[in-house]
């Protein structure tokens, strides 16, 4: 009789516990800003690419001057920014982003005063 008390006293500790183990973190909203700034001249099919705000991998021609996207996304968004191409000049791509608790900036950049491959690449998991 005493293990049957035992038994259901038990189980009914347990069901009535609640498990916090399944709860999925509240998304944080945070802006992402890519930017890239090309001077000299690009060859070799220069190309940008970066995730858009659903996590898509968007490509593009990338050309002289600047180019800027601006997202808005939530944390465990996975950040790709990527150039490729030839230049006779200067490349500088930056990557950053604000969110409550989230914090990122980095670039990274390639100068050359002849045709020089480049490629670079910035990605992080906010």
């Amino acid at each position: 009789m005493k293990k049957l008390a035992l038994i259901l006293i038990s189980l009914a500790v347990l069901t009535s516990c609640s498990n916090d183990d399944d709860a999925t973190p509240e998304a944080i909203p945070v802006t992402v800003t890519l930017k890239a700034v090309v001077s000299g001249a690009l060859n070799n099919s220069p190309v940008i690419q970066y995730r858009d705000a659903s996590g898509d991998l968007k490509s593009e021609t990338l050309t002289v001057g600047t180019w800027e996207k601006s997202l808005n996304v939530t944390s465990g968004y996975n950040l790709f920014l990527k150039t490729t191409g030839t230049i006779n000049g200067s490349v500088e791509i930056t990557a950053s982003a604000e969110g409550e608790g989230i914090s990122f900036d980095d670039s990274k950049s390639s100068t050359a005063n002849v045709d020089v491959d480049f490629e670079l690449e910035i990605s992080k998991t906010l």
